[in-house]
């Protein structure tokens, strides 16, 4: 995917009002959200990044990035913990006085899981993946409100298409957490002009046939664009389809 985005730069397009926002990325990687990064450098935008590794692709990554962006600051370490989650979200809405937008990028596990796994540990692996997100969402959502900031907390959640009935019930799980933290953050923040959206994969039978939704990263940044900007200032409370792909959200 890399290659791809580095090969072609596209213009900037129809969101002026998008120059200059402050948009934090969490989860980013060479393979993770390049198309939704790439999206809003395009526009011009200040970008605070949380990338999982500093690695010659990563490095690459930030350089095309750095052509369009107006500016790019860069955290390159993953969270270890809920307080490192927390201290790294405390130091990315100050680092331009506040933040306008924020794209939190989840993976849930492709790998196999365990014969005999049970309900309660596929539901902590669910909590495992959301929690460092909803703690950011809620400490950037107050960094809005108190900057009377109208913005924008979008989560993505990302899964392989399921394998098996216990990767099927893992995406179902997590599509339902993930539903139930966008509603309850989303009346949090309502009074305060503060939007929370999410993105998660679809519920679907193992082997079936995906519905038709959101088609991987270009189709989010798009969808990210749009709900960032002036059109897309009256929708909260809304998670939007994705369709599950064969590893990850590419």
């Amino acid at each position: 995917m890399l290659q791809s985005v580095i090969d072609s730069l596209p213009d900037r397009s129809a969101y002026p009002e998008l120059a200059r926002a402050r948009v934090l990325v969490t989860g980013l990687s060479p393979r993770t959200g390049v198309d939704i990064a790439r999206a809003f450098a395009d526009q011009g935008a200040r970008l605070v990044l949380q990338m999982q590794d500093d690695s010659i692709e990563s490095q690459t990554l930030l350089e095309v990035l750095a052509r369009t962006a107006d500016e790019v600051r860069v955290f390159p370490s993953p969270f270890a913990d809920q307080e490192t989650a927390v201290a790294f979200a405390q130091k990315a809405a100050a680092a331009y006085g506040g933040l306008d937008v924020v794209v939190n990028l989840i993976a849930l596990p492709d790998t196999a899981l365990a014969d005999g796994v049970t309900v309660q540990q596929i539901e902590d692996i669910v909590a495992a993946r959301l929690g460092p997100a909803c703690l950011i969402t809620r400490i950037a959502a107050n960094r809005m409100r108190l900057t009377w900031t109208n913005g924008l907390v979008l989560n993505v959640l990302a899964a392989a298409r399921p394998s098996s009935s216990r990767q099927a019930a893992l995406g179902s799980i997590a599509r339902a957490a993930l539903a139930t933290m966008t509603r309850a953050e989303a009346l949090a923040w309502a009074g305060e002009g503060v939007r929370i959206n999410a993105v998660g994969p679809r519920d679907a039978a193992p082997m079936a046939t995906p519905a038709r939704g959101l088609r991987g990263e270009p189709d989010i940044a798009a969808l990210a664009l749009f709900l960032a900007s002036a059109r897309g200032r009256d929708l909260t409370g809304h998670v939007f389809d994705l369709d599950q792909v064969a590893s990850g959200c590419r």
